[in-house]
């Protein structure tokens, strides 16, 4: 039995993704994920014990058996910038030690329509402070682009790609690697 005749079965990467639902999966969709399978390695021949499993229970054991690395791989891949020749990463820890007093004082005066001579009426006093004290730290980060870093890292970034990593992953799971 080859691959496409296990696939034939039922949708593989549905029953994967009802299993755990990866987002390269939804973004590309079942079907077409069911179909790059087969046309990459629906050739190959399955292995006995692989021929009597279900697409459900087989979803289930390549979930079990690659999920971390490819749940990792998504993480990494979200992060890595491939035309960064450099990224620098500074943490400075920030100290703040400040304290402020206000005070200010407010008098209200009034005065009769016939004379010059103010007399206080009412008025407020403040007396505050403010005092910052602590530490935070700031992280500044420099990326330094270069096309010819971009043009070389194409290579790692073929290598490291999700679909090609995950498709490979399934097939070396199911079937023998001899044809």
């Amino acid at each position: 039995m080859k691959l496409s005749d296990f696939l034939a079965k039922g949708s593989l990467w549905t029953a994967i993704e009802a299993v755990q639902p990866f987002p390269f999966i939804a973004e590309i969709t079942p079907e077409r994920m069911d179909a790059l399978t087969d046309y990459q390695y629906g050739e190959r021949p399955l292995f006995h014990k692989a021929e009597k499993l279900t697409t459900e229970d087989a979803a289930v054991l390549i979930t079990t058996q690659f999920k971390e690395s490819w749940l990792k791989l998504l993480d990494v891949m979200g992060v890595v910038d491939i035309a960064a020749g450099r990224v620098e990463t500074e943490v400075e820890k920030v100290e703040n030690l400040e304290a402020r007093t206000n005070n200010s004082d407010s008098v209200n005066k009034v005065s009769a329509f016939d004379s010059d001579d103010l007399i206080n009426n009412d008025g407020s006093s403040v007396n505050g402070g403010d005092t910052l004290d602590g530490e935070r730290d700031r992280t500044l980060k420099r990326t330094v682009v270069d096309p010819a870093t971009a043009f070389a890292n194409l290579n790692l970034l073929d290598k490291h790609s999700i679909i090609n990593t995950v498709l490979r992953d399934v097939s070396n799971a199911l079937t023998l690697s001899i044809y």
